[in-house]
């Protein structure tokens, strides 16, 4: 969305405005995104509404397997025996300022089953880690509010994924 704005932008903003109009409507989008998860029902609803598309396995699971040529229910099974998780109060700013792999951030994460997690977060390796950190402490303020204080646990890439094997990690994306 932030690219598709920032054509027709760059010609009418200056750069410091448009680097601004563009944090604002990432703001917008993630607020959006945030007040919608904060809901554990709409998430269950969620979550059963996409079970129930594909009885066999998730699109997911099954592109994955297409792709790697093995059954489904093999990648299945090992999507959700390798998932994992994230309290969003372990995570440090800094944490976010590396593109590193981070073996004691990955010691953080925990074992998790499906539905328990509130966020999927990719970590931009790009992206300023003080603009992330910012963020993802306005959702979890907001979060935390809505679900009676309760820290939000989340998946985010660069503690839940094993550096040593990532193309196969990725193919088991919930």
């Amino acid at each position: 969305l932030g690219s598709a704005l920032a054509m027709p932008a760059a010609e009418v903003l200056p750069a410091n405005w448009l680097a601004f109009a563009l944090a604002c409507v990432r703001g917008l989008a993630f607020a959006g995104i945030a007040a919608f998860s904060l809901a554990r029902d709409v998430r269950e609803v969620v979550h059963g509404w996409l079970a129930s598309r594909g009885e066999d396995a998730s699109t997911a699971v099954g592109i994955a397997t297409l792709l790697g040529s093995r059954p489904i229910d093999d990648m299945q099974a090992r999507a959700l025996s390798t998932l994992r998780s994230l309290r969003i109060d372990l995570l440090r700013q800094s944490d976010l300022a590396s593109n590193a792999a981070d073996p004691a951030l990955r010691a953080l994460s925990q074992p998790a089953k499906f539905g328990e997690i509130d966020a999927f977060i990719s970590h931009s390796w790009r992206s300023d880690g003080a603009a992330k950190w910012a963020l993802l402490q306005s959702y979890r303020e907001a979060f935390k509010r809505g679900s009676g204080g309760r820290e939000p646990i989340i998946w985010l890439d660069k503690a839940c994924l094993s550096p040593d094997d990532l193309d196969t990690q990725l193919a088991l994306l919930p």
